[in-house]
């Protein structure tokens, strides 16, 4: 799956990144690629609740675009997430 950057600047895979909260600033959303020295920010939000929020909607379509690539299912995997866009403050509702 892709994560793609709140203001649509970077796209990384999942699965070859670590997502966290920036321990300096735990609004942000931050992205380190593995292997990378650089933390990039993917979304800036107003509080910590709606970064946690955030973060839990990119754990939820992690699991169902997982559940679809290892189900039998030829239509499953076209019907879930491939990408995760991270939304802007004001689409996060807490």
């Amino acid at each position: 799956m892709r994560v793609i950057s709140q203001d649509r600047s970077m796209d990384y895979p999942y699965d070859k990144s670590v997502v966290f909260l920036d321990p300096y600033n735990e609004n942000n959303v931050k992205i380190q690629f593995v292997g990378d020295e650089e933390c990039l920010i993917l979304g800036k939000y107003s509080t910590k609740e709606k970064a946690l929020k955030v973060m839990e909607l990119l754990r939820e379509a992690y699991l169902k675009f997982a559940q679809a690539t290892n189900g039998n299912s030829f239509y499953t995997f076209f019907d879930n997430p491939k990408v995760f866009l991270f939304p802007a403050d004001d689409e996060v509702k807490v």
